[in-house]
Parts: C-alpha cells; sequence; structure tokens
C-alpha cells in the first residue's frame, strides 16, 4: 500500500482524479482505503492551484474525507467514539478532521411534516416537552405507544417541531414499516444505512456488518444535539441498533406495543383524546364552523369512538364533498351495518390499520382476539375470557396481557379489561367468519360461567341455591364468600344483562329467563327478597295521620333500595323477555310461568304495580294449571306483597297465608320465613302490633338458622320500628344496632347503608339531630361508594328535609334538588315522587306557597301513575294540610 500511496504523491493529481479515488479500489484494504484517501488528498493540495472552483471543489472532497477517516483511525472498536482521529498534515503538523455538519450537513433536518389540524393532547404534549428538556438520564428516549389509529405520530411530529430549536445539529424521522401495507418491517441494517447516509457518508463507504455501522452511528453523534423520531417501532431488537449514546441527543418512539425490554425509555402511553378535542379536529378537517352541529358532530366523534384516525377520515371526506351536510354524515354512519365501511379511504382506512395489527399476532392470539368479539359486555376479566374460549384463568391471563401489549385491548383496572368500540366491532366482522357452531359454543361457554357465578354469589346469602341453574361447563366460580360475592355482582351486572339480551336475540329464552333471574336475584345479596324485589319500600316512622303527631315529624326512611338503581335496565329486560315470550308460542306450561315471574319481578322491582300483578296472575294460573305447587307458593307470596302496595291489605294478606300454609306443606323453610315476614309487616302497618312482633320474631328465627344472616338483619330492622311504634325507643336503637352489625360482619356495604338510614332517622325523631345528620350522611357516602344512586337519592331525600325541618332550609332544599336529579336520571319514578313531595312541604315552610302547591300536585300525579299508595298518601296528607291553610 505504501508503494501505491508513493505512486501517486510524486506528481501532481488534479482534483478530478482525486473524486475517482473515491471509488472501490481492489488492489487496496477496504478498511484502509478511506485513510489512504484522505492522504492523498492532503498530499495532493501543494500541485492544486487553491483558488476559484478548484479550491471550493478540493475543501468538499477533504471534508469527506476526513468524515470517512474518523471511525478507522484505530483498530479498536471502542475506541472509535472516544476522540476524532490524528492524521499527519504535509507540513508535519497533526491535524483533527471535522465533525460531521461543519461544512454541508450542518443542522440537517428530515422530520415529517407537521400537521396544521393537530388539535389537544396538551398534557401528552407536556409531559414530552418536559422530558426532553429537563431529562433525568443521558440520551433520553421516549416511548409512545397506543392503539392504531391513535395519533401517535401526529403528537411526535408536533413535539419534534417544537424542539428542533433544542436540537442544532440536526433531526431525523425513520418511518419503520412495522404496519406499512406491503412493505416488510425495516431491518436496522438497513436503516442505518439511510442515516449514516444523510450523515454524508458515500454508500460504497458504509461498514459491512450491524456492530460497525451501530458503532459509526453513534460515534457520529457522540458529541452532538440531535433529535431522532423513530416511527411504527416493532421490538426491542429493532430499535437497539438505531439508538444514540450521545448525552445531547433524544429519541422518540412510537409503536403499537408496549415496549417493556427497552430498558432506561420513558412510557407515554395514548388513550383516545376527550371528546371535545375530538370533536375540534373534526371541525378543523372538515372546514366546518365550530358553531355548526355541536350535538350531531359530538355523535359522529362518539361513533369513531373518538379515534383521531376516524375523526380525521371522516373530516377529511367532508373537507372533498362541501355540499355533505353533518346531519347526513351522521345519518349515514348512524345507520351503517359495518361502520368501518364508512372509515375507508384506501391505504388509510381504519379496517387496514387494524389488519396490520392482528396480522401480526400468532394464530392462538388471532383466534382470542376474534372470541373477544362475541362477548356482548362492556368490559370483561380473565376468568371470562377463559370461559368464552375454553382454557384455563391463568392461561387467559397470559394471553390478555398479550393483546394488552399490543394495544388490543386496555386494562382499565388490575386484570380487567376492555375493547375500544371500532376494535371490538373488527373482532366482531373477524368472527362472523368462524363457523356458526364454534361461536355458539364459545357464547354459551361464557353465558353459563356469568350464569353459574351469579347464582353462586347469590347462594352466600342464601344457602340453598338452585342447584339447576349451575352448568358443569362453567369454570370454577370466582367467588368464595360474601364479600367477593357482592363485589362480583356489582362489577358484572351490565354483563349478565347484556348476556341476556343476546340471548333473547338469538331466541334462547331458557338462557334469558335465568339469568333475568340473576340479574334480578341480585337483591338478595342486600337483603330479604320478598321485601326488596318491588324496590325500595318506604317505612313510614311516626304516625299514620297527621292528627296524632305533627306533620314535622314524618321521616320516610328509605329502604336498602338494591333494586332501583337498576331502573335503567328494567325496560331492556321487560321488552326482551315479552319478545321472548311472544316468539316462543309453543312453550310448554312451566317455561311460560317462570318467564312471566321473572317480568313479574322486573315489573315490580320497576315499581309497575298493575303489570307485575298482571304477569304474576298469569303465571300462577299456569303454574296451578301444570301442578307447580314449588312455584304457586313463591308466585303467591310476591303477589300478596305487590298488591298489599296497593292498599288491599286483606287481599294481599289472603294470598300471603295460601303462599305460606303451601310452603309449610311441602317443607320449604324460606318459603315460610318469606311469608311470616311479609305478613308481619302488614300487621305493622294496620297496627296489630302483637301479631306483628309474633311472626317477624318467628321469620327471623328460622332465617338465623338457616344461616341466612342478610335477611336476618333486615327483618331484624323491622323488628326495630315495630318497637317505636309501640314506644320502645330504647329497644328501637338496639335492635338497629345489631342490624347494623350484622351487615358489618358480612362485609354488605349496602345492609350497611340501610341500617345507617335507619339509625339516622330514629336520632332525629328522638331529638338527637346532629348524630342523625352525621349517620345519614355516612350512608350517602356508601351508597355512593358502591355506585348505588337511587339509594344515595334516598338518603339525600331524608337528609335534606331534616335540615329543612331543622331550620336551614336553603341548604334542605339543595339536598332535596340533588336527590330528584339523581331520581329523574336514573327514571326513578318513587324517588322522584317523595323528592317532589318533600321540596313541596319545604316551599310550605318558606311560605312558598304556590310552588309548594305545584310540586306536591305533582309528587301525587306520578305517585298514582306509579301505583305507589305510600308515597301517594303522604304527598296528598301534605297537600290537605297546604290548603287547610292556605285555601
Amino acid at each position: 500500500m505504501s508503494a501505491w500511496i508513493r505512486q501517486r504523491r510524486n506528481r501532481s493529481v488534479p482534483a478530478a482524479t482525486i473524486s475517482d479515488w473515491f471509488k472501490p479500489d481492489p488492489r487496496i484494504p477496504r478498511r484502509d482505503e478511506k485513510f489512504v484517501l484522505v492522504l492523498e488528498c492532503l498530499y495532493s493540495a501543494a500541485a492544486l492551484p487553491l483558488s476559484g472552483t478548484a479550491l471550493t471543489r478540493w475543501k468538499r472532497l477533504r471534508s469527506a474525507a476526513y468524515a470517512e477517516a474518523r471511525p478507522v483511525a484505530t483498530t479498536e472498536p471502542h475506541a472509535r467514539t472516544q476522540e476524532s482521529p490524528r492524521v499527519l498534515h504535509p507540513d508535519g503538523d497533526c491535524v483533527t478532521p471535522p465533525e460531521v455538519g461543519s461544512e454541508q450537513h450542518v443542522g440537517i433536518t428530515a422530520l415529517r411534516r407537521d400537521i396544521p389540524t393537530f388539535v389537544g393532547r396538551g398534557a401528552e404534549l407536556d409531559r414530552i416537552l418536559q422530558a426532553a428538556l429537563h431529562p433525568s438520564t443521558a440520551a433520553p428516549i421516549l416511548a409512545i405507544d397506543g392503539m392504531p389509529g391513535v395519533g401517535k405520530t401526529a403528537l411526535v411530529t408536533r413535539a419534534a417541531h417544537l424542539l428542533t430549536s433544542q436540537f442544532p445539529d440536526g433531526g431525523f424521522f425513520v418511518d419503520l414499516h412495522t404496519h406499512s401495507p406491503g412493505l416488510a418491517p425495516a431491518e436496522p441494517f438497513d436503516v442505518l444505512a439511510t442515516l449514516l447516509t444523510d450523515l454524508g457518508i458515500a454508500p460504497q463507504y458504509l461498514p459491512d456488518t450491524l456492530e460497525t455501522r451501530r458503532d459509526l452511528w453513534r460515534g457520529r453523534l457522540a458529541d452532538k444535539r440531535v433529535l431522532l423520531v423513530l416511527d411504527d417501532a416493532r421490538d426491542h431488537g429493532q430499535l437497539e441498533p438505531l439508538l444514540p449514546s450521545g448525552p445531547g441527543c433524544l429519541t422518540m418512539i412510537t409503536s403499537r406495543s408496549r415496549l417493556v425490554a427497552l430498558d432506561g425509555a420513558t412510557p407515554v402511553s395514548l388513550d383516545t383524546p376527550a371528546p371535545e378535542d375530538a370533536a375540534a379536529m373534526f371541525y378543523a378537517l372538515a372546514g366546518r364552523d365550530v358553531d355548526t352541529d355541536r350535538d350531531l358532530v359530538a355523535e359522529i366523534v362518539h361513533m369513531c369512538g373518538n379515534l383521531p384516525l376516524a375523526v380525521a377520515l371522516l373530516g377529511g371526506r367532508m373537507a372533498h364533498h362541501p355540499t355533505w351536510s353533518v346531519a347526513t354524515v351522521a345519518a349515514d354512519l348512524r345507520a351503517a351495518d359495518d361502520r368501518l365501511d364508512e372509515l375507508d379511504t384506501g391505504q388509510r382506512a381504519v379496517r387496514l390499520a387494524f389488519t396490520t395489527s392482528y396480522e401480526d399476532l400468532p394464530p392462538s392470539q388471532q383466534l382470542l382476539f376474534r372470541q373477544i368479539g362475541l362477548h356482548p359486555g362492556p368490559d370483561f376479566d380473565h376468568a371470562a375470557v377463559a370461559a368464552l374460549t375454553d382454557t384455563s384463568p391463568s392461561r387467559a391471563r397470559k394471553e390478555l396481557d398479550v393483546l394488552y401489549t399490543h394495544h388490543l385491548v386496555d386494562e382499565i383496572a388490575p386484570g380487567r379489561y376492555r375493547q375500544h368500540d371500532l376494535l371490538r366491532e373488527y373482532a366482531r366482522t373477524l368472527a362472523d367468519r368462524d363457523l356458526s357452531d364454534d361461536r355458539t359454543r364459545a357464547f354459551d361457554r361464557l353465558a353459563d360461567y356469568y350464569q353459574r357465578t351469579a347464582f353462586t354469589a347469590i347462594s352466600h346469602a342464601h344457602p340453598a341455591p338452585d342447584r339447576g341453574h349451575r352448568s358443569p361447563r362453567a369454570p370454577d366460580p370466582v367467588v368464595t364468600d360474601y364479600v367477593s360475592a357482592t363485589v362480583w355482582m356489582r362489577r358484572e351486572r351490565p354483563n349478565l344483562l347484556a348476556c341476556l339480551l343476546a340471548a333473547a336475540s338469538r331466541n334462547e329464552l331458557h338462557r334469558a329467563i335465568q339469568l333475568a333471574n340473576a340479574v334480578i336475584g341480585e337483591v338478595r345479596l342486600y337483603s330479604n327478597w320478598q321485601l326488596e324485589v318491588v324496590g325500595a319500600q318506604p317505612l313510614m316512622i311516626g304516625a299514620t295521620s297527621s292528627d296524632e303527631h305533627p306533620i314535622q315529624t314524618m321521616i320516610t326512611a328509605q329502604g336498602v333500595g338494591a333494586m332501583r338503581f337498576l331502573s335503567r335496565e328494567y325496560t331492556e329486560i321487560v321488552d326482551a323477555l315479552q319478545k321472548s315470550l311472544a316468539t316462543h308460542t309453543e312453550l310448554d306450561l312451566r317455561t311460560r310461568g317462570s318467564a312471566l315471574r321473572a317480568l313479574a319481578r322486573v315489573h315490580s322491582a320497576a315499581g309497575d304495580r298493575p303489570a307485575a300483578i298482571e304477569a304474576l296472575e298469569h303465571a300462577l294460573a299456569l303454574c296451578r294449571n301444570g301442578g307447580q305447587q314449588h312455584m304457586e307458593a313463591s308466585l303467591l307470596n310476591t303477589l300478596g306483597w305487590v298488591v298489599h302496595l296497593t292498599g288491599d291489605y286483606p287481599k294481599a294478606t289472603t294470598l300471603i297465608e295460601t303462599a305460606l300454609a303451601i310452603s309449610r306443606e311441602h317443607g320449604q323453610s324460606s318459603g315460610v320465613a318469606a311469608a311470616l315476614n311479609s305478613l308481619g309487616w302488614i300487621n305493622l302497618l294496620t297496627r296489630k302490633h302483637t301479631i306483628a312482633a309474633e311472626l317477624l320474631n318467628r321469620s327471623r328465627d328460622i332465617y338465623r338458622q338457616a344461616g341466612n344472616q342478610v335477611a336476618e338483619a333486615f327483618v331484624t330492622c323491622t323488628l326495630g320500628w315495630l318497637r317505636f311504634r309501640t314506644g320502645e325507643h330504647q329497644q328501637t336503637a338496639i335492635e338497629l344496632t345489631r342490624a347494623l352489625q350484622i351487615y358489618r360482619d358480612l362485609g354488605n356495604l349496602a345492609g350497611e347503608a340501610f341500617a345507617l338510614s335507619n339509625l339516622g332517622c330514629l336520632q332525629h325523631l328522638t331529638g338527637d339531630t346532629p348524630s342523625a345528620v352525621i349517620a345519614l350522611r355516612e350512608s350517602a357516602t356508601i351508597y355512593s361508594r358502591i355506585a348505588n344512586p337511587a339509594g344515595e337519592a334516598g338518603i339525600l331525600n331524608t337528609l335534606g328535609l331534616i335540615y329543612a325541618l331543622d331550620g336551614d332550609t336553603t341548604t334542605g332544599e339543595a339536598i332535596v334538588r340533588r336527590a330528584l336529579n339523581i331520581h329523574r336520571t336514573i327514571g326513578d319514578h318513587i324517588g322522584q315522587t317523595e323528592a317532589l313531595s318533600n321540596l313541596g312541604w319545604i316551599n310550605y315552610l318558606t311560605g312558598e306557597t304556590v310552588t309548594a302547591n305545584e310540586m306536591l300536585c305533582e309528587a301525587v300525579t306520578i305517585a298514582r301513575r306509579a301505583g305507589h299508595v305510600a308515597s301517594e298518601t303522604e304527598a296528598l296528607r301534605r297537600l290537605r294540610t297546604l290548603r287547610s291553610e292556605y285555601p
């Protein structure tokens, strides 16, 4: 090699010839060629006219040669990034090759174009900018992950442009094509070739191995401030060779996967933007005024799941169709059989984005993704997925974690998952391609699981559940005690309802009936079934007429109300059951009777007494014709209870006494206890206190012997108010405290709230208003915590009236109005009656007689329409008092 150098040194070399020397020469080892060329340039410089075009060309060649020489100045790989090589100048001085970017590469910017319609993401942007400007480590790395189409690339692009001034040595945007249709994911070897070429390295001088390219890339950026964006990354293996090590560099990565193996990276997980931001994006892209059709735009972005890609596609289509109206787009999307078809514009289709993620999965997880699409409810846990996929819970948990890592499901709580609406729709369309029998078996396994576990949960309140409800195909229950049973039922109620509606739509009436009984049967976990199946029956505390006690002492204590907070679901259940009954005209008597009984329970819980009575009488007739006496007792007891709510106590008593006799004849202890409880309550209302005490004590003894502590506690509360009616106030407190302790020992939060409400009312009636307020506020807090809005509103009703009766009418009215708003929101007519009645009375106390009259009249109307005698009677009593004073 030295002879080759001397040959060129002994003659003048023109610049054009020097250019030719940058081409590979087979006579010279490749790793030394760049350094030789540097020397040739230096030695040849003295023979060139150093002025004009020649000088400019020579300088350009010299800079390129120095740059190429830097990594081969030493044979030690680890030394390549330490310091620049020293090169001997022809004059004998040592010179240092110029740094990358000192000539034509200074401040190179290769970022993607920023999007002018970018909106929202303020919190995420702030987090990225703070991490970039105030890094906690050298060479900070930000890993932005999220589901397909959530706007990761747009976010990092905006952040990169905002940070450009902080990185004067350049910015690079690299698309790694992990999910680009028709393209293979970029390999780091090839990506490094592009990056190094951008730095000015000629392609023919690129190193031959991934490791040397990586070292060269890191060496060039060792003391630079460069911003690197790596978009659509696959995994740690693809990324690691591309990461710069220079402390002044920042790397931002986007990926559909959570890059858990990328050490030192700061994760930023993106959810869909807020609805108002999604709407703003739609307006900006569609070119419409922000004041145009706000409600319709809100509906459009909601149907898009607030997914930025979907919103952008619809908005962009509108921009290109100025004649389209927002109303038309909303109507088309609303009517679409497949929303994903409406979000298809070729290579930017939402479906295509989902498909590229789906195809990344191995076959077993593709099957899991499709089967999750068969789940009809809003969310799910690993136990439900285990039933759906016919696998073990531990295996389901591992598979779900993979989908979570790929952002194909979201984890909304530890071990609990949901899918974005559009992803769910995509999964369902994929599942539709599977065999019909496979889909049916998967749904049956899921419904079996929910049905079996629901009745297992209920059994913790009633020790003798109907074993016929269980299915050997379902996995082991996930409830093991009373506390886990109540938690599971509250959490899974929406899924039970969804499976019920799905079963009804598939004409599976037997399944729909059992799931309806499971949903309504939730109340068994909270209190006595017979009392609570009809909703929150008020306990009238104090006298039954204003002649015996001043009206100010009349307080309505809300029952536990475990069913009333299901009010928004009643209509759906009723519709599903009625449609199934109408479809299955050939049903046997027992099945039709079961359906009617379930229907009656739903009507009762919703407060529709006439409909409940009609369904119960029809079911009773079918039951008698079919000889189903074990069902007859239960139907008679329920019918008697509903009839008593209409004020017909004699008829109610006859029905319940017949139920009691049948239950005794067949040895049904739970039926006997329920009938005794109902009869005891009716005798309490009719002031037959001695008989009521005997019946209630016998009922409580049976429940206690059976180990049904929930029902025992409820009967104990009723006995407490019986003591109050007979003037035994101290004994009342003892009974109510005993019930409270039972509920607390069980961990029954709904029961605890109920007992506290009773204690609070007692404390107020006995003159201890401060203690009453504390107890009632604690009760309302518990109801709020367990997501029982009707229970919370009922307590607020009572609490507001107490404030008003104690002289603070302003606070009292505000609290009752809050209760009224809750009752209206959930469609609770009984609660609305009580709130309006209380507001009317508060307005009476403040002299607002016109308003008081209007509210009391409205309360009477609603109570009468709902067939709720107790609430109607109380509102009428107050109305008469008002009109007697202000005729």
